[in-house]
């Protein structure tokens, strides 16, 4: 009789272990081919937490598999796992998961590489108009991203709530969230597209570094360590124009937000909401269903920004460097540009048909001249720090005191311990010392 409490704990402990494998196994079954999952060694305990060791992710496009230094399967409840096993077989998902994990920076730059992730373009509208480097280059850090993925299912209203994380102290943190509808009451294992509609997304993303050294990688700064106003502005069109190939029209003020978010520490926000859920299948391959969706912005705590969906013939042409970054990376002539042909009839109860595109190449001094069409910056005072005044001397600076002081002027120049403001007075030029530890706030006019 004294066995029996033991051998019930190991036949439950047998059981629960068996129902995680089970669980893990049809998980990674249901993968796409192009996803391949492994690992080592898997272990279950009786919190519903699942851990999988040497655990290594391939996606399409890598050389090489990526190594997850931790990743675990909680289910919330040991009583759970049987079930979503069982359901698992059944080829539906639990109705709520998460997924934590870690994974070092160098595996991570790795997984960017993967075909099936926009790394090109994230770069592109973070502010990378040009890189360096042909490829992207390999982290030697140690830094460790934690991250987790967690959704819930609702079977009544039929909606999947899912949410990703990554952060990592002194690189970013990053923030998705999204709201699907599936059209069924039970969450498939496999989800059919086109049955599967988007009702909304939010994306926020606090820079804690990594912004910073992707501008120092694509050569946007100079000597001092800031951004230079002529590649604000250059980056500044090439963004613009790659919204309006999509049909995004972006105002004047959402333009100076973005060139002062290349300037200062990022914190973005972007929040994608619409009526209804719309098809991901007809969001995919019909440009129209995205004006269901009203999209806003918000950078470096400025007020929010509306993007209008407004698609027009002339503003969805190849134009500026979008089509030259697809031309260095395609084979042959790829640049064109687009002419509308308007319907004949332009009643507005019926509804004419698509404008017609007649594409025709540009030439090399067209594509120079687009690239060369610089939207003008507005100059502000920003933020800079003690070590940039070396590069800024003969820059506007407005200094603030511990004491709640203002101070404008020129710097003239920078001692081991203090700076020289130079101010014009009526009658003359007058130089002001002022020490460094006296200041609270230093920000610089360019």
């Amino acid at each position: 009789p004294l066995l029996l409490p033991v051998l019930a704990l190991l036949g439950a402990k047998l059981y629960l272990h068996l129902s995680a494998i089970s669980l893990v196994e049809h998980s990674i079954a249901s993968l796409p081919a192009t996803v391949q999952l492994r690992y080592d060694d898997i272990d279950s305990s009786f919190d519903g937490v699942i851990d999988l060791y040497g655990a290594t992710l391939l996606l399409e496009g890598m050389s090489q598999t990526s190594r997850i230094a931790r990743l675990q399967l909680i289910a919330g409840h040991w009583r759970e796992l049987p079930q979503a096993a069982t359901l698992m077989t059944e080829g539906a998902l639990p109705e709520q998961l998460q997924l934590r994990f870690q994974i070092e920076e160098s595996e991570l730059v790795r997984l960017a590489q993967a075909n099936v992730l926009p790394s090109a373009s994230a770069r592109r509208f973070l502010g990378c108009f040009q890189s360096r480097v042909s490829s992207t280059p390999a982290a030697t850090s140690s830094v460790l991203f934690n991250g987790s993925f967690e959704y819930s299912f609702n079977s009544q209203s039929e909606y999947l709530n899912a949410e990703l994380r990554l952060a990592a102290e002194e690189r970013f943190q990053l923030q998705l969230t999204s709201d699907l509808d599936i059209g069924s009451s039970r969450l498939p294992l496999v989800m059919d597209t086109a049955k599967v509609g988007l009702g909304g997304a939010q994306l926020q993303f606090f820079n804690l570094g990594a912004q910073t050294q992707l501008l120092a990688d694509c050569g946007a700064t100079g000597r001092s360590g800031l951004v230079q106003g002529s590649y604000v502005a250059r980056q500044s069109n090439v963004v613009k124009s790659g919204l309006q190939q999509q049909g995004w029209v972006a105002s004047t003020e959402l333009e100076l937000a973005y060139q002062d978010y290349l300037f200062l520490p990022v914190q973005l926000k972007l929040n994608l909401l619409a009526p209804y859920a719309v098809s991901l299948e007809q969001l995919q391959h019909s440009t129209d269903s995205w004006q269901a969706f009203t999209l806003t912005l918000g950078l470096n705590q400025s007020e929010t920004s509306t993007l209008q969906w407004q698609p027009d013939a002339n503003t969805l042409a190849i134009t500026a460097a979008a089509a030259v970054l697809k031309a260095k990376s395609e084979p042959g002539p790829s640049l064109a540009k687009v002419k509308a042909v308007e319907p004949k009839s332009e009643a507005k109860s019926i509804p004419g048909p698509e404008p017609t595109a007649i594409t025709e190449l540009l030439s090399e001094a067209d594509v120079q001249r687009q690239l060369d069409q610089q939207i003008s910056y507005k100059p502000s005072y920003k933020p800079v720090a003690v070590r940039q005044l070396a590069g800024l001397v003969g820059s506007p600076l407005r200094l603030t005191t511990r004491n709640g002081r203002q101070i404008d002027g020129v710097l003239d120049a920078l001692e081991r311990n203090r700076i020289q403001l130079r101010r014009e007075l009526k009658h003359g030029v007058s130089v002001v010392p002022v020490r460094l530890d006296l200041i609270s706030g230093i920000q610089a006019y360019f």
